[in-house]
């Protein structure tokens, strides 16, 4: 009877090893198709399916099964109830768009990106504990180190030939990966993901500055192809996040190691202004330029957005609306902006706008709250994810992240970083 009862164990805790590691690799590749992607286009079925959507398919029904099969109800986790909510306004927005009368494609374009954050059920089950969180905090690093190589593979292609771009440029458009162009005669390389660059760098730098285990050659490298990968895109709003980002990591940081990080850091804009002074000038002078194309679109959708959101402040004009920008540079119709924040105003109004940044706001909240209560390690593997999402906050204001998978897989990470921490807190409490 004993020997029976021990095959089943075995049995069971072979079939719970299985589905262990089954979950471990289903959400390496989440991470993974989430950062090196691009906007999900990297590998396509057909002109529309991509493996985003498989992805995203094959994790929702995860999700049900593990409902299903575990008998497992919707718990009250920290932030279940304020992504529910988020969706209760968008789909109002969605329905305002359409009684609107604006066209039923455009209502999808605009909208379909927040989706993603449904993501959040099944990596909020994915990422359980704080082993897997860890896992998923250097496996993002990493592959955002391989995508900082691909940006400047990139670079040194086209600095060393501008013909080259006439073949990379189309594999790039044709993917929707990013694109290339020349400023002042310089190259600019922006792949969709590239915000991911500057936030693990912040996020290796923080770890890098902090933690002796992680003070190595290693982690050197791997910081210094990041920093170079963030001024290869040659983004203004990218390089403004990253110093704040600079900052908010040295405030962070043990006062015994802030003076090695403002060194550290230092003799990193040192070293590569040594390399590349002339192409950082050229491209400060330019993005700077009251003649910059991207500054006279932006402050055009502003003024713009702003006149749009005026007319519906509470409820918004709905998922869907066209706006049409005239500026010197010629005219152009939209249903997607640049200015994230504003979009979400115009298309959501006060309400959304509200719901959306309570998410924000209540994830820096309990950060702040679990990181006083934990030690030293994990509350800095908080405080700079948190770091990284006030960085995604900022790039999003000039580029739109937080309405696509790219800032969601962000923010979606972070949500469950605290949601682990939070309930391991809770438990102890229970326990005691």
């Amino acid at each position: 009877m004993s020997e029976i009862i021990s095959n089943k164990e075995s049995i069971n805790l072979k079939t719970e090893n299985r589905n262990q590691r089954s979950a471990s690799l289903l959400l390496i590749i989440i991470i993974l198709e989430w950062v090196l992607g691009g906007s999900g286009r990297l590998i396509t079925f057909g002109s529309f399916f991509s493996i985003r959507y498989i992805i995203f398919l094959i994790a929702g029904i995860y999700f049900i099964l593990k409902c299903e099969i575990n008998n497992f109800k919707i718990r009250k986790d920290l932030f279940y109830f304020d992504v529910f909510l988020f969706f209760y306004v968008f789909i109002f927005a969605i329905a305002n768009g359409i009684l609107s009368g604006y066209e039923v494609g455009n209502v999808i374009k605009s909208s379909q990106g927040y989706l993603y954050l449904l993501m959040y059920f099944p990596l909020a089950l994915l990422i359980n504990n704080k082993r897997r969180v860890k896992q998923i905090f250097w496996l993002f690093i990493n592959g955002a180190v391989v995508l900082a190589l691909i940006t400047l593979t990139i670079f040194i292609l086209f600095y060393f030939n501008h013909s080259m771009g006439q073949v990379l440029s189309p594999i790039l458009n044709k993917l929707d990966y990013g694109y290339i162009a020349l400023r002042g005669g310089l190259p600019a390389v922006f792949l969709k993901s590239s915000p991911l660059v500057a936030i693990a760098f912040i996020l290796l730098l923080i770890q890098f500055i902090n933690l002796k285990k992680e003070l190595n050659i290693k982690n050197f490298i791997k910081i210094l192809v990041l920093f170079f990968g963030i001024l290869a895109t040659m983004s203004m709003g990218i390089w403004i996040a990253t110093f704040v980002g600079v900052l908010l990591a040295i405030a962070i940081s043990k006062r015994k190691y802030r003076l090695m990080g403002l060194v550290a850091v230092f003799l990193l804009i040192c070293f590569a202004y040594f390399f590349l002074s002339d192409y950082i000038n050229i491209a400060l002078t330019n993005r700077l330029s009251s003649s910059d194309s991207s500054s006279i679109i932006k402050f055009d959708q502003l003024i713009t957005l702003l006149q749009t959101w005026s007319d519906r402040l509470i409820f918004g004009n709905g998922f869907g609306i066209e706006i049409t920008f005239s500026t010197i540079l010629g005219t152009r119709t939209m249903i997607n902006f640049e200015l994230f924040w504003l979009q979400l105003l115009v298309n959501m109004g006060l309400i959304g706008f509200i719901v959306y940044i309570k998410i924000f706001v209540k994830s820096i909240y309990y950060s702040i709250k679990i990181s006083k209560k934990i030690p030293f390690k994990d509350a800095l593997l908080i405080k700079s994810l948190i770091v990284g999402l006030v960085m995604l906050s900022i790039i999003s204001s000039v580029n739109p992240f937080l309405n696509n998978s790219i800032g969601i897989g962000y923010l979606i990470i972070v949500l469950a970083t605290i949601s682990v921490y939070f309930r391991d807190l809770k438990n102890e409490v229970i326990n005691k």
